[in-house]
């Protein structure tokens, strides 16, 4: 069943949404997040793989333990 517009628009903001999440709680755990790590970040539409990044930003103890090749598109 094809997508309305309307659908496609919401999932693009939903999606927005959870990407700024993401760099929020980076910002906030981590500060100084490199610019290819915010681009890596922007660049992941999968809503099921922002929240699990989402997730995976509060438990980490560092960074370093994010690894956002596993949650690329």
């Amino acid at each position: 069943m094809a997508k309305s517009m309307a659908d496609i628009l919401e999932e693009q903001g939903e999606t927005r949404a959870k990407q700024e999440i993401v760099l929020k709680l980076l910002n906030i755990r981590f500060e100084n997040i490199p610019d290819d790590f915010s681009q890596k970040v922007t660049s992941i539409h999968s809503i099921s793989n922002l929240d699990l990044l989402i997730e995976k930003v509060l438990t980490a103890a560092t960074i370093e333990e994010i690894d956002l090749h596993n949650h690329t598109d």
